[in-house]
């Protein structure tokens, strides 16, 4: 029997087709692989040893467990935390690069040019967790609340000094909207971070300082600090002794130093549900909820849309403060 000639086109034409089927089948694995399959990086823009890098560390630590894949930080400090903001808005937006902020990040946008913009390049995961500041003073210091430290600062304006961790630091904008809610004259003395800023404090070389709880605590509790105030709505749990500044006389001062998780933008949505619901998942596991609340943390663990929200309205907020206050980046 004769055999068919065969059409060389048509003969083109299936062995693509076969390719085609092979090539997909190949890349099946690939696609159906779970994230993360690989080590994820959280850029903590700040140096080690500070609320962020706890968080982080904390954090990156309980993802590793459930995920099975590293979590590793990368501490990359500069400007007021912009440096590493601007290395994760421009990294690959696949879910391998996040970022863990603090409330500064809020700041920023109103003190310096940025080379990012800070909500339509970096999407929000979740709101992780929220620390009050405390106004501390050496134990000596003869103002034993804040009503005689704004006594005093009105008595003798411009001779009261207070510490910050940074000019334009949340712990500045803080001290600088006391300063606004009481009319005390107070001078701004920035220090490169919290631990110094707590060192000069408890040294008396400096009267006030806005520091977090979780950096203060071991001061307070060792008698090497005085606890005026803290500057939430509500008392600490861990610091329950200790009036707020509306009990202390200062009239809707609420304001509190937060942490909270971004990633690019363009990262997939997929990736970013998976990523917020893992992240909630561990911020509210016994282990790590207690081990941040015994840092002073309060766990929030919010949606992506509550951190927006907030994010928002710190940003307006603290434009206002910073507008008012005619706080500048030297």
């Amino acid at each position: 029997m004769p055999r068919m000639p065969i059409d060389p086109l048509m003969f083109i034409r299936w062995l693509m087709s076969v390719l085609a089927v092979l090539l997909a089948m190949a890349a099946l694995p690939a696609a159906a692989q779970p994230y993360p399959d690989k080590p994820v990086r959280i850029i903590v823009p700040f140096p080690a040893g500070g609320g962020t890098d706890i968080i982080g560390r904390l954090l990156g630590q309980k993802l590793s467990e459930n995920l099975a894949q590293p979590f590793v930080v990368d501490n990359r400090p500069g400007a007021g935390g912009t440096v590493g903001a601007e290395i994760a808005a421009r990294a690959t937006a696949d879910g391998y690069t996040l970022l863990l902020v603090s409330a500064s990040y809020s700041v920023n946008p109103s003190l310096y040019k940025l080379a990012y913009d800070p909500l339509a390049d970096l999407a929000p995961v979740s709101l992780l967790a929220s620390v009050p500041f405390v106004l501390v003073t050496y134990p000596s210091y003869p103002a034993g609340s804040v009503a005689q430290v704004v006594a005093a600062a009105k008595a003798k304006p411009g001779e009261i000094n207070f510490a910050s961790s940074g000019n334009g630091s949340a712990p500045h904008l803080a001290a600088e909207m006391f300063a606004l809610a009481t009319g005390a004259k107070l001078v701004h003395i920035p220090f490169k971070g919290g631990a110094p800023a707590l060192t000069e404090v408890i040294a008396g070389r400096v009267q006030l300082l806005f520091s977090t709880i979780t950096q203060a605590l071991p001061f307070i509790k060792a008698g090497k600090l005085k606890a005026l105030a803290v500057s939430s709505r509500k008392r600490s749990a861990t610091l329950p002794d200790v009036p707020t500044m509306e009990e202390a006389g200062v009239p809707n001062f609420d304001i509190v130093d937060w942490f909270g998780l971004l990633a690019p933008r363009a990262t997939p949505n997929a990736t970013l549900e998976r990523l917020s619901a893992e992240v909630i998942r561990a911020a509210n596991q016994p282990e790590l909820k207690g081990r941040l609340a015994a840092e002073g943390f309060d766990v929030i663990a919010s949606t992506p849309e509550e951190f927006d929200r907030l994010l928002r309205k710190d940003m307006e907020m603290y434009g206002r403060v910073v507008k008012s206050a005619g706080v500048k980046i030297e």
